[in-house]
């Protein structure tokens, strides 16, 4: 029941940027493979198969998410830098580009 939706989640990323689009389309398309997986191994539970993948699809966004907020927060320091003082600021940045 909780990975209903995948549709609902493709249909809402058609106008975001082409780059995040391909890949949130990428992670339901892992979804949508999971839940149809019909190979089933000796001695392997296609319900545990299933858990596992879904497991391993939620570390993965768990990853980017965490990446994305470590992300926006280096952005805000770098902001709250450049308010303290400008131009130490950016002799710094022109430093690392020189």
């Amino acid at each position: 029941k909780y990975v209903r939706g995948i549709r609902k989640i493709e249909n809402s990323i058609r106008d975001d940027e082409q780059e995040v689009a391909a890949i949130v389309s990428k992670y339901c398309s892992a979804v949508r493979g999971s839940l149809t997986s019909d190979g089933r191994p000796p001695l392997d539970a296609s319900g545990l198969k299933l858990q596992e993948r879904l497991t391993l699809i939620e570390q993965s966004l768990q990853k980017v998410e965490k990446k994305n907020l470590k992300k926006h927060h280096n952005a805000r320091i770098e902001q709250l830098q450049f308010r303290r003082n400008p131009s130490q600021y950016l002799a710094t940045l022109e430093s690392m580009l020189l």
